[in-house]
């Protein structure tokens, strides 16, 4: 039930880079203690931090740098599939990506574990120009909440990555819900690229 480091590296770079120490001040100041000292704490990409600290400090910074509704969330799932992270991918699903197809194929299923404990990720769909696939947890059962989160960091995710390698006007289609058979919830994105 815990969520890797570097999941929360990347809010504080974005904030710092984007507004600088003032912006970081105002974030820390609307953070629970807890998620305070995560957060000025350092911040080892493979340590452990709870999902109530992920899901508080990606809604604290949405609501201050975003709409409230996703729009920073997104952004911080778009930086967090750099081009670095880009080769890591392919070199973790042990092929290159080279089109939109092999993003939405391959990249879900293998790095949806790595990135989470208890992550899970699948293909559901990919025709034409679109492609949809599902991100869950384990641990979202009891905490519908960081599904969201890991939803809206799971479109700016996909649509970077898409871009990438090459797809033009990227766009994110439909977010819907479900359980997996065995009642582990999922969130299902619909993604579309010209």
């Amino acid at each position: 039930m815990h969520v890797k480091g570097t999941n929360l590296k990347v809010i504080k770079e974005v904030i710092l880079e984007k507004y600088g120490r003032e912006g970081w001040e105002k974030f820390l100041n609307l953070l629970s203690d807890d998620a305070r000292k995560a957060m000025e704490g350092l911040l080892l990409p493979s340590s452990l931090y709870s999902k109530e600290i992920y899901t508080e400090v990606n809604k604290v910074a949405d609501f201050l740098f975003g709409n409230g509704k996703g729009s920073f969330i997104r952004e911080l799932g778009r930086v967090s599939s750099s081009e670095n992270v880009f080769k890591l991918y392919s070199d973790l699903i042990g092929k290159k990506i080279e089109t939109p197809v092999d993003v939405i194929k391959y990249v879900p299923a293998a790095v949806m574990p790595k990135i989470f404990n208890g992550g899970r990720g699948e293909t559901i769909r990919i025709g034409g120009n679109s492609g949809v696939f599902r991100v869950g947890t384990e641990f979202s059962r009891d905490d519908r909440e960081v599904l969201w989160v890991i939803a809206q960091r799971g479109i700016g995710w996909a649509l970077n990555l898409l871009e990438q390698v090459g797809a033009k006007n990227s766009r994110f289609v439909k977010l819907s819900w479900g359980e997996w058979k065995d009642g582990v919830p999922y969130a299902e994105i619909e993604v579309a690229w010209d």
